[in-house]
């Protein structure tokens, strides 16, 4: 029979702490790792913001609280946070307005007066404007019809008659791909709870199409 000395023992018991200490320092290093990682495409990949203003209502109001999507391509329809013309060029501040995409680089855009209401058609072909209410449908300025650039998106915001969009011509005009931050996808409430932690409203969630 193999005989062991207390001093072996001794030794081979230092020897498990060791590698138990460089499990622990292993596993602490690619948890930080992961988090920093996952941390880095989360702040790559979506923004959260909170709506100043009205011309979106009744798609979103003042001070609603959205989840941006900062990748990927944008449709005819999407909901965009962009930079505002007025800050573009501006290397210290930024503003932010939020519009929804009506037509693409290429496309034919025109907006013009049938019957009571003012129709917008891509292509020539009619836009369903669903989400507009009676009272967007009746504004009075129109577009005369006109082909996007290569890089040209042409915006209007939900609410027709109190919104600065496409339609003002020289001051906003178009935008380039180049000043979108991102999609708003959702929207959500936050309160706080007794003892004053804030918090999501999870029967507040709404997708925003």
């Amino acid at each position: 029979m193999q005989k062991i000395k207390l001093c072996d023992v001794k030794v081979e018991k230092k020897k498990k702490e060791n590698l138990d200490w460089y499990k622990v320092i292993v596993i602490l290093i690619i948890t930080f790792f992961c988090s920093l990682m996952f941390s880095t495409i989360l702040n790559t990949s979506f923004n959260v913001m909170q709506i100043d203003g009205t011309s979106m209502a009744n798609t979103l109001q003042h001070k609603d609280n959205v989840v941006v999507f900062k990748l990927g391509t944008y449709m005819r329809g999407d909901v965009i946070i962009f930079v505002s013309p007025d800050f573009v060029n501006n290397p210290y501040r930024k503003e932010y307005l939020v519009k929804r995409i009506i037509a693409l680089p290429g496309d034919y855009i025109e907006v013009v007066r049938l019957g009571s209401k003012m129709v917008t058609y891509v292509n020539d072909e009619e836009v369903d404007e669903s989400y507009l209410t009676i009272e967007d449908t009746a504004y009075k300025k129109g577009f005369a019809k006109y082909k996007l650039g290569e890089d040209e998106f042409f915006y209007m915001g939900d609410n027709r008659m109190d919104s600065y969009d496409s339609r003002a011509g020289n001051r906003f005009g178009t935008f380039s791909r180049s000043v979108i931050i991102g999609r708003v996808v959702l929207r959500y409430a936050i309160f706080r709870d007794e003892n004053g932690k804030l918090k999501v409203d999870a029967d507040a969630i709404d997708r925003i199409a």
